[in-house]
């Protein structure tokens, strides 16, 4: 997507990911982002204090320039985890894309898609 509803590239877009003790899925989900042309778009793997794997490492093998890691000191819970994503978000546009989620090839070029026919959105 050169451009649209997400700005050129996803400028606009703020995808965040929340984790906790989901690493297992993390990669499928990083994956799944790359070839949506949504290059630019912030992406963020929030981690609220997983105890049973190790996300961070998952980012290093399955991410890459500009994806960002951020683990809470303490454990927030997932509405204080879903809210913290929220605040740390810096674009227009926000979609939380939990860590054991993924998107289908094509999904965001849908949204754009959407997004342009409804601007008042």
């Amino acid at each position: 997507m050169a451009a649209g509803g997400f700005g050129i590239d996803g400028t606009d877009l703020s995808i965040m990911i929340p984790t906790f003790n989901c690493a297992a899925y993390l990669g499928s989900a990083l994956d799944s982002l790359r070839h949506q042309g949504v290059d630019a778009a912030q992406v963020v793997v929030v981690d609220d204090c997983s105890t049973l794997d190790d996300p961070e490492a998952v980012v290093a093998e399955h991410g890459w320039d500009g994806v960002r890691f951020h683990r809470h000191p303490r454990n927030l819970g997932l509405l204080g985890n879903f809210r913290s994503c929220l605040d740390m978000a810096e674009r227009p546009w926000v979609q939380l894309l939990h860590g054991d989620d993924f998107m289908l090839p094509g999904g965001y070029a849908e949204l754009a898609s959407v997004v342009d026919a409804h601007p008042q959105a």
